[in-house]
């Protein structure tokens, strides 16, 4: 059974949003992963299924290891910037970031709570 991901909050799919844009500024001709994965994500922020679900995931663990630790980085960068700008945090549910980080740490869950880098952080001044 594919675990769930609660798509149910702005947190959530801005998150998703962000990874999306990192993985966009990737694509480069000729490297099908990238596209199917920006594909994929993109099903997802419309129908958060887990069959939409599981397909990201696929997508997104089909991608090299080292552009995954790069997207990851880029939307991490973008987050903050997000974060800085509007006083918001992103946040990704923790049972789901455990069990994705347990998995295997660079993956989608992994890069959607950006490596735990704004996870329950505040941004500056305090918000």
């Amino acid at each position: 059974m594919v675990d769930e991901f609660p798509i149910d909050n702005e947190q959530s799919r801005r998150a998703i949003e962000l990874l999306v844009d990192a993985v966009a500024k990737e694509i480069r001709p000729g490297v099908l992963e990238l596209k199917l994965a920006a594909s994929t994500l993109r099903d997802l922020l419309e129908d958060p299924s887990p069959q939409s679900y599981s397909r990201a995931i696929r997508a997104f663990n089909a991608i090299d290891g080292e552009t995954r630790r790069r997207i990851q980085q880029n939307a991490q960068s973008a987050a903050m910037v997000y974060c800085t700008k509007s006083g918001r945090t992103i946040t990704i549910p923790q049972a789901q970031v455990k069990r994705a980080v347990e998995r295997q740490a660079t993956g989608l869950l992994g890069a959607l709570n950006f490596g735990g880098g704004l996870a329950g952080k505040k941004t500056p001044g305090g918000r």
